[in-house]
């Protein structure tokens, strides 16, 4: 069997349709309802998002993406053996997850995918507790991250 990993997206809107800034807590929500489900969750901020609104016009908007991804294998440690998750399970969820952040935000939709991506490899790699001086940024105050303050770290 090839090995497959599932992708899921889900993009929210930083400001409601008023242009008021969502809080940083409700992101952090819909992150941690990915996480949960999937085990983590990549954020990647500040993405412009277009539209033609129903005047006609190029409306523009930005957004958080929300990935989470699945290998098609999870380890039961249960049943002590590899299960195959169901890709239709997941589905669902990020589509319900979708609708609901859809009515929390008042948006008229909300942009949710999954997708099958085959073959896919993680190479492994070698954990440390810190970087080599040379590749740390000198000038970085103690915990002080490039990350906008609308993301949640957690």
């Amino acid at each position: 069997m090839k090995n497959e990993d599932f992708e899921f997206k889900l993009i929210l809107p930083k400001r409601d349709n008023s242009g008021n800034k969502i809080n940083a807590e409700t992101h952090k929500r819909y992150a941690s309802e990915l996480a949960r489900r999937f085990g983590g969750v990549t954020i990647i901020d500040d993405v412009l998002g277009c539209c033609i609104n129903q005047r006609g016009i190029l409306q523009c908007e930005k957004n958080i993406i929300m990935v989470a991804n699945r290998d098609n294998k999870v380890w039961d440690s249960d049943k002590k053996k590899l299960i195959l998750t169901s890709f239709e399970d997941d589905k669902q969820f990020i589509g319900r997850l979708s609708k609901q952040a859809g009515f929390e935000l008042g948006q008229f939709s909300i942009f949710s995918e999954g997708d099958r991506n085959r073959n896919v490899v993680f190479k492994p790699g070698l954990g440390k507790d810190a970087l080599p001086a040379y590749l740390l940024d000198k000038n970085a105050q103690e915990g002080e991250s490039e990350i906008n303050e609308n993301i949640p770290i957690f």
